[in-house]
């Protein structure tokens, strides 16, 4: 493709407003569960992590499908919808990088960032933990590169396409 990765990455909020059949608003969680997978909103949300690109329309429907807003805000609702158990750890990997990314680009405003009890309850099989856990659950920060992350931006570096690590 010889398009500008902003113009691709401002199509793909475009793309997910169509296929919601929400052209106005903000699309709900409960609308955005019937169409797509948890992980793969988190994938689109590295995507412009990765390109340093954060189209506004696009990460506020990122972020209203992967974490909620009015009653659908809420981690055990989400699950429910989603029929995921809650966030795998990629995904709260993930959704780190790209709050800490928002953030360095000033782009936090308008409501998107983390809740304030993340991961917490957010997490996948985070109720049995509880039920076994003899102390507080605690959760390790551990930012890796996936194999993935590493071989795309190996290939971007080949062809010199101007990225973040």
């Amino acid at each position: 493709l010889n398009a500008p990765i902003g113009d691709l990455l401002d199509l793909v909020s475009v793309y997910l407003r169509k296929i919601l059949k929400a052209e106005e608003g903000l699309p709900t969680a409960t609308q955005m569960s019937k169409h797509f997978k948890r992980q793969e909103l988190a994938n689109i949300a590295w995507s412009c992590a990765v390109f340093g690109y954060y189209p506004h329309d696009l990460m506020r429907i990122l972020y209203s499908g992967l974490l909620g807003t009015g009653r659908d805000h809420d981690p055990k609702r989400l699950s429910e919808l989603y029929g995921d158990g809650g966030l795998q750890e990629q995904e709260v990997m993930t959704l780190i990088y790209v709050q800490l990314a928002l953030e360095q680009h000033g782009a936090t405003d308008d409501g998107l960032v983390l809740p304030l009890d993340f991961p917490g309850d957010w997490q996948f099989g985070n109720e049995a933990r509880k039920a076994h856990a003899t102390t507080e659950p605690t959760f390790e920060l551990n930012l890796s590169t996936s194999k993935i992350q590493r071989t795309v931006s190996a290939a971007f570096s080949r062809i010199g396409f101007d990225h973040q690590d």
